[in-house]
């Protein structure tokens, strides 16, 4: 787990702040979730002690680019979830794809948890390449009155979001050395995938304002990045709108969208005034840049729970079909192969 929540010290005892009252931050921490309990340990960094300098970039200038991997205990911090997780997808047996999943508002960092560990039984099965989820739990709270300040801490999320996009881009220069064609270190050759889910969307989108404001390099850090009921406006993805430049930092996107969406159907009329990218899909196929596809899954009848069937904002938990289609866009199949598609133009399709 990634997470810009606010951490509590008591007693020497460090722990997440579980309301969601707090207001987001750009400091970052970083966690290992035992999916069986629930039960979360906070990685020790060392930039959270108050003797130690907390510079911003700091951390760039403690990479060796060797590491042993015996050794994690000494590591703090990014540096230790990124070289466990560098050393894990190194092992033939326990390899895989990694999946970084945003969340929506109304989650608490509980509620947050519980629907990773859903996503944990959809996605890692038989067949898909996805082994390791990663969770950015953000300052959302349990309370659907509060869609506001949920929107506001969204916004401040995804500037801590691109922290950690730009931790991992050094964290590879380090590794890696910045010449492709001869590595300081033998790569996994394993993927890093992103979703999105509602609200979590506006994290990404302001993740990509962080990083077109500062004109930081980007990289293709992921492959392919799904976004499913997408609480955001309908034009992001046209310029000079920040998700134009989201195939930057990726090789594909998906775009999942429910016309009956009711949730976003309340967004737009009683919080933002926009129509919602994740109700309509893109307002111009026309102007969005190459690599973005659009499925329309809005005549899915597979979806379980009543909650899930009268709202159709879930489907990504709920609907088999939606998530087989994921797992066949993590394996890189070219969307006009994906079964259960219909094909209405070059780049957007129907499941049904």
């Amino acid at each position: 787990m990634i997470t810009n929540r606010e951490i509590i010290s008591e007693n020497g005892i460090e722990y997440i702040r579980k309301d969601g009252k707090e207001e987001a931050a750009d400091e970052i921490r970083f966690a290992i979730i035992d999916s069986e309990t629930k039960v979360y340990t906070l990685i020790p960094d060392r930039f959270f002690n108050d003797n130690v300098n907390k510079d911003e970039d700091a951390f760039a200038n403690t990479y060796t680019g060797k590491y042993n991997p015996n050794d994690l205990q000494s590591l703090t911090g990014s540096e230790r979830m990124f070289v466990q997780l560098y050393y894990t997808l190194k092992d033939a047996n326990k390899g895989g794809d990694v999946l970084l999943f945003v969340h929506g508002f109304n989650n608490d960092l509980e509620d947050s948890i519980d629907e990773l560990i859903k996503i944990e039984k959809a996605i890692i099965k038989p067949g898909s390449p996805i082994k390791h989820l990663v969770l950015f739990s953000w300052p959302s709270r349990n309370n659907l009155l509060k869609y506001r300040d949920d929107h506001r801490d969204a916004e401040l999320s995804g500037y801590a979001l691109g922290r950690a996009y730009d931790m991992l881009r050094d964290f590879f220069i380090k590794l890696f050395g910045r010449n492709p064609e001869a590595p300081k270190n033998e790569p996994c050759a394993n993927n890093i995938h992103i979703m999105c889910h509602s609200k979590g969307n506006f994290v990404l989108e302001n993740m990509m304002i962080k990083l077109n404001n500062e004109r930081r390099p980007t990289n293709a850090l992921f492959e392919e990045v799904i976004l499913t009921g997408s609480d955001v406006d309908w034009q992001v993805f046209e310029e000079p709108r920040a998700f134009y430049r989201l195939t930057e930092i990726c090789r594909r996107v998906h775009i999942y969208h429910h016309r009956k969406d009711r949730a976003l159907g309340i967004s737009e009329t009683t919080k933002n005034g926009s129509n919602r990218l994740g109700k309509y899909g893109p307002r111009d196929i026309r102007k969005i840049p190459s690599h973005v596809y659009v499925i329309d899954v809005t005549n899915i009848k597979d979806q379980k729970g009543i909650k899930d069937k009268s709202i159709d904002h879930w489907y990504h938990l709920s609907s088999k079909k939606v998530q087989n289609d994921f797992i066949e866009v993590f394996r890189g199949v070219n969307s006009e192969n994906l079964k259960g598609r219909e094909r209405i133009s070059p780049t957007t399709f129907r499941l049904s």
